[in-house]
């Protein structure tokens, strides 16, 4: 085959762009052995299988994870074709791994099949600004021909069209291919992709973008190759299992070596455990550190039960999805046995209260719960669209007490994927909740609030904006439904409960019967001499004056006395719960180089730390000061400072 890779040239007129959309999935590594994007790629790619299910399809929708073992990587000799035309690129930004010098070495490989899917359906060769608006699926098109940009809508798990940039930023050389079989004609498609970043070559600049494709086609549009023989080798060289299915195989050329099976395992488990659980989904992994392992609703618990569980719990990876729970609620929901709350009024913002309940369900629940027994709830609420218009819509809450639990744990699953950034219950032991929407209308409004990476509800994003009226308090209300439900289920006593500590702490009541009374002796009292005067306080070290669009402390300079460091907070406020806590790095970041679109401007202080939404300043003059602006100006904005060890 003759070069299948091409960059287009830049055009002079265009903007300058290197692409950051991978910047959404980094993720976070809590230890060697686990890689900051091995939660993304998971995510993405089992969240985008279900959404492409195929209608005519009975069975569970089923994934694979393959890394290549040893005796499976690609000789040298059979890589460097599929690289053809790519390797001069790579060459130019630096790669170290491919490049005119070392030419193409032995290629290890990662494979993302899945079955059961309809594969990228659609016209080839359309690439407008839109898909036709047809009721047809336009797979191909959105999936190679767009970034940031999604056909997909409410009833899907993922729409911002970030997603697949995982693949490529799996890779060691940014790139992947794609090999469909579609249910929509049968045919097969073989494409690829680099996702690099501006280079230029013998004078000429060249596009982020290059595509694997037919090089023998005349169009001005890269074609995916249709040739037999040429999918058939492919098929072989990379040991895809895809024959005659329907569905998508993806390959991921030189994946970085902190990519894990194990991990993968884990996080295929943490995140799609409901879907497995109630048999709509199966995973199987490999790779050179485990044996082909198969994660269904009957093997689930053992799988997990072989794993370690000692990872962060803010990751939901200190221990197993709570199974036995999730069976439960999945027996609920189909039999469609729960309690339901009372209906919402109109467009009114939901909140939480006894008016919820019918007098007699809230005494049952109560009693239920404070039996030690489940509780089931089935919440209705509203969602208000522009122009005035009313959705009804619900979701369903599971509660459990276990006395075993050192720490409470709360799950939060969306239409089968699980939100794994959400956590409510701080401060609370013994309790584990499950919340699950399915409804195709809060869902949609959920996952709009989510942000790319599909962590986290917030309030920060500004895509619902287009779409519904009063949501922020709606996603808080879904948000804090099982810490709200605790407080109506089990509420604190009321008034004085002497009786507490009487088991830790007694002494004897004199006025009780049998106590030996003390005949009292009379004594003069002199009066109690009057209180010192409170001492002046300190005049403050620092002050916060206003500022427009965003915050600024300045040191006063009182008395010389200047604080040695100071430690700051920063988040947009929210009607609803604590929004230090409910902070989103969607919202904005302190983290050098990240800011944007923040501006800081400072004197007489220097940085000891710049993180999230984080400051530690440490200020070297009485009269310091430090102003940071560009926040958004319709939101609040509250800073939170402390000054620790005031030095003279």
């Amino acid at each position: 085959m003759s070069k299948p890779w091409t960059f287009e040239e830049h055009s002079p007129k265009a903007m300058n762009r290197n692409p950051i959309e991978a910047e959404f999935f980094t993720g976070e590594e809590d230890s060697e052995e686990v890689y900051g994007r091995t939660d993304a790629l998971v995510r993405e790619t089992i969240q985008n299988s279900l959404d492409a299910r195929d209608d005519t399809h009975d069975g569970p929708v089923r994934v694979t994870f393959a890394i290549s073992k040893n005796e499976e990587i690609v000789p040298s000799g059979d890589a460097e074709p599929y690289l053809r035309g790519l390797i001069e690129h790579l060459d130019s930004l630096g790669n170290t791994l491919v490049n005119k010098n070392a030419g193409v070495p032995n290629m290890p490989f990662l494979t993302i099949e899945d079955f059961g899917t309809r594969g990228l359906c659609g016209d080839y060769s359309f690439n407008g600004i839109d898909a036709p608006d047809d009721g047809e699926h336009h797979d191909f098109y959105w999936f190679w021909r767009n970034v940031g940009r999604s056909g997909k809508g409410g009833t899907d798990r993922g729409r911002w069209g970030l997603g697949k940039t995982v693949f490529p930023s799996t890779s060691r050389i940014n790139t992947l291919f794609g090999l469909t079989q579609r249910s929509s004609d049968g045919k097969h498609a073989l494409m690829g992709q680099a996702i690099t970043r501006m280079h230029a070559i013998d004078g000429k600049t060249f596009v982020p973008e290059g595509f694997y494709c037919d090089p023998h086609r005349s169009d001005e549009l890269q074609m995916p190759i249709e040739d037999t023989d040429i999918i058939a080798s492919f098929s072989k060289v990379f040991r895809l299992d895809r024959g005659d299915e329907s569905g998508l195989s993806i390959v991921v050329p030189y994946p970085f070596e902190r990519i894990r099976s194990l991990e993968i395992l884990r996080t295929v488990i943490v995140h799609f455990f409901y879907p497995i659980q109630r048999g709509d989904l199966v995973v199987a992994v490999s790779g050179p550190d485990i044996d082909s392992t198969e994660v269904t609703a009957e093997t689930i618990r053992d799988v997990a039960n072989k794993l370690e569980w000692s990872g962060s719990p803010k990751d939901k990876k200190h221990a197993p999805p709570p199974f036995s729970l999730a069976d439960w609620a999945i027996e609920r929901q189909s039999t469609n046995t729960m309690f339901r709350l009372n209906e919402p009024s109109g467009d009114k913002v939901p909140t939480w209260g006894e008016h919820q309940f019918d007098p007699s369900v809230l005494s049952d629940l109560q009693r239920i719960f404070d039996n030690g027994e489940r509780i089931a709830l089935r919440v209705p609420m509203t969602v208000l669209k522009k122009g005035k218009v009313v959705e009804e819509t619900y979701f369903d809450v599971f509660i459990e007490r276990d006395s075993d639990l050192t720490r409470s744990d709360d799950h939060f699953v969306r239409e089968g994927m699980t939100i794994s950034k959400i956590s409510t219950l701080a401060g609370i032991r013994g309790i584990r909740g499950l919340l699950v929407v399915e409804d195709k209308t809060l869902s949609a409004l959920l996952g709009d609030a989510e942000g790319p990476a599909h962590t986290e509800w917030g309030t920060g994003e500004a895509r619902p904006d287009e779409t519904y009226d009063k949501w922020k308090r709606r996603v808080t209300f879904v948000r804090n439904s099982i810490a709200k439900l605790l407080t109506i289920l089990a509420p604190p006593p009321e008034g004085l409960d002497e009786d507490w500590l009487q088991d830790i702490f007694s002494i004897e009541d004199p006025k009780s019967k049998g106590a030996k009374k003390r005949k009292k002796k009379r004594r003069s009292v002199d009066p109690p001499p009057p209180p010192e005067p409170d001492p002046e306080p300190s005049p403050p070290m620092f002050t916060m004056p206003d500022c427009r669009d965003g915050f600024r402390i300045a040191g006063t300079g009182s008395d010389g006395r200047t604080p040695s460091r100071i430690v700051v907070r920063v988040a947009y406020d929210i009607p609803d719960g604590n929004p230090f806590g409910l902070w989103s790095p969607f919202d904005f970041k302190f983290d050098e180089g990240k800011t944007d679109p923040l501006k800081f401007s400072h004197r007489g202080l220097s940085f000891e730390k710049r993180s999230g939404n984080r400051l530690v300043i440490l200020p070297q003059a009485p009269d310091f000061d430090l102003q940071v602006t560009g926040f958004d100006t319709n939101r609040d904005v509250i800073v939170k400072a402390v000054a620790e060890e005031a030095s003279e």
